[in-house]
């Protein structure tokens, strides 16, 4: 019932704020025909919109008493592209630089900002005149009074494709960017950037996430050959995201190395909780075993391998969920098997799902060898509910593939969600 009320009175906005009204609807007086609604109703309103901007933008137009939270809406994520035109030929907004000094301006609205993107699609950014400039009134707007208001402190901010033309200057301001202590998720993928970047992350922030990207060549490097961070601090995250190449011959992300396998690093992997892996050989896993022994809940998603290496899942002390993501092929089975073979009777699992993309014939061989593990006695804890497979192929017969499994009620099988990571 309150879903269907908040439609019909969606459309009721939207009609108003298509009537022409002079004066304007926001400086009018209230309209009689609309409901005098509690604040907390229409917040909560408001909220089931926002992720539908024209939406807002009606309630804006229909009654001032939308405005406060319609605004905060509609401002609280602001996407700023290195270019007027994308890779379509069309004009979405306005380019980085000039979007955020006109959002600046109205200061007001900009308050209410709490994620920040900045898409450089792969275009440089140093020809943007007006970026670093905007840029810094941005971070004097959030470091003034308005982060006084917990409500509208940034606490996301995500670089994506950047490519910095002159980048001490503009390397600078991202770096104060960074450095803003209410940050507390950031997501720095792709583009060419400078390794100096990294160097000021602030201390709170619990969500990090690494993509692909180009360091560039003049960062300086230890005898081990790991990227040299001389002023990190001593980040705690609780959850890691990396992202990796899914060229088969080409290493995965180096600059999570650089952080948190530095022989001289500050920082400290035993507060994450929460790993994604995306495209990593299975070599490489062991790696973050050692820096991020007490992950919790771990994602991954291997790369196509000729030979893949069994992990040993006791480098994660207190790990109970495994996700393994978009398997699709049955040597990655032969694979987790292998791996799961060694798990002692004391471990923490409480689940492992099975992302399955593989719609040809399955090796038998394969999937006996994960039956006859998962019905082992270091799975025969009261904590373990079992195996999910996540399968689009509504025809798979899983019961003849794991019978002992099905037989001590461990598996479910369920339509496939694809992850993103």
């Amino acid at each position: 019932m309150p879903c269907l009320f908040a439609k019909q009175l969606i459309q009721r906005l939207r009609k108003r704020a298509q009537i022409p009204v002079q004066p304007c609807p926001l400086h009018n007086a209230e309209h009689p025909s609309l409901p005098n609604l509690p604040t907390e109703l229409v917040d909560s309103i408001l909220n089931h919109l926002s992720d539908d901007k024209s939406s807002l933008i009606s309630c804006c137009l229909a009654s001032r008493a939308f405005l406060p939270t319609a605004q905060a809406l509609l401002f609280r994520r602001v996407n700023l592209y290195a270019s007027a035109w994308n890779e379509w030929g069309k004009n979405p907004d306005l380019n980085a630089g000039r979007k955020l000094r006109h959002l600046v301006e109205l200061s007001h609205l900009l308050s209410h900002t709490r994620e920040l993107y900045l898409n450089g699609c792969h275009i440089e950014l140093g020809n943007d005149t007006e970026l670093v400039s905007a840029i810094e009134a941005f971070i004097s707007l959030k470091n003034s009074h308005i982060t006084a208001d917990s409500r509208s402190a940034l606490e996301y901010i995500s670089l994506n494709h950047i490519n910095m033309s002159s980048p001490d200057l503009l390397n600078a301001t991202l770096q104060r960017l960074l450095a803003l202590e209410s940050v507390t998720h950031i997501i720095i993928r792709g583009g060419d950037m400078p390794l100096n970047i990294f160097e000021h992350f602030p201390s709170r922030v619990k969500i990090l996430e690494l993509g692909p990207m180009t360091i560039q060549a003049a960062a300086a490097q230890v005898a081990d050959g790991y990227p040299k961070l001389v002023n990190l601090p001593a980040i705690r995250p609780e959850s890691l995201v990396i992202r990796g190449y899914s060229d088969p011959d080409h290493s995965s992300n180096q600059v999570a190395r650089a952080i948190f396998n530095n022989p001289k690093r500050e920082c400290d992997g035993t507060s994450i909780r929460t790993l994604h892996l995306n495209y990593f050989s299975t070599h490489e896993l062991g790696m973050y075993g050692t820096f991020a022994p007490h992950v919790e809940k771990l994602t991954v998603r291997l790369k196509n391998e000729r030979e893949y290496t069994p992990f040993d899942f006791s480098q994660f002390s207190r790990l109970q969920y495994f996700y393994i993501s978009r398997i699709d092929i049955d040597r990655q089975i032969r694979w987790l098997a292998k791996s799961l073979r060694h798990v002692k009777t004391d471990n923490s699992f409480r689940s492992i799902t099975l992302n399955y993309v593989n719609g040809q014939s399955h090796d038998i061989l394969a999937w006996a060898e994960l039956d006859s593990v998962l019905a082992g006695s270091q799975f025969e804890s009261e904590s373990f509910s079992g195996m999910t497979i996540e399968d689009d192929y509504s025809t798979t017969g899983y019961c003849s593939l794991l019978p002992r499994t099905i037989d001590k009620k461990l598996l479910k099988v369920v339509r496939a969600k694809y992850m993103n990571y």
